[in-house]
């Protein structure tokens, strides 16, 4: 449930543009549409802060590398383009569902889909960590995890974890 609620909220953004651009041409469903996308874009922030009551897993840090530069990446390659399509016709429509489609598949196979710009402007930030045991994960966290030194780990879904702060 929590990836879900994760790929929803990685996806806000995209749906608040989508709505106001909506706004434009159809009024107000377009509006419903950007509430839908702004009330989704904490849910991210919401879900990472309610798995730290998970049991902690210490586990030992051999190398850490900050993965928050992906995020500017994910805006330009997946929110941009969203800016500047017109929607003229029925095959423009099918051409964005499509597109749409396989940008929803990219972030759900993805680890960059745990994270948006909401949790950016939260302080939160994504590192990759190799485990003592060789294991590569994802850690969400406000601060960077220390190397060489046990950390508490909480599930958060797939490889990916929230870190004790």
């Amino acid at each position: 449930m929590a990836r879900l609620l994760l790929f929803l909220s990685s996806l806000s953004p995209g749906i608040v543009v989508a709505g106001i651009r909506a706004a434009g041409e159809f009024g107000f469903p377009g509006w419903i549409i950007t509430l839908v996308g702004v009330v989704l874009m904490p849910v991210g922030f919401f879900t990472v802060r309610s798995r730290k009551g998970n049991a902690a897993i210490p586990t030992e840090i051999v190398s850490v590398k900050d993965e928050t530069l992906q995020i500017p990446t994910y805006l330009i390659t997946f929110i941009f383009p969203f800016l500047f399509v017109q929607i003229d016709d029925l095959w423009t429509l099918a051409a964005l569902a499509v597109f749409v489609g396989l940008v929803s598949v990219l972030l759900w196979k993805n680890d960059i889909s745990l994270i948006n710009p909401g949790m950016l402007v939260s302080k939160y930030r994504m590192y990759e960590v190799e485990s003592v045991d060789g294991r590569n994960l994802i850690v969400v966290s406000t601060r960077r995890p220390y190397v060489r030194d046990y950390e508490d780990l909480h599930h958060l879904a797939g490889r990916t974890y929230v870190l004790s702060d």
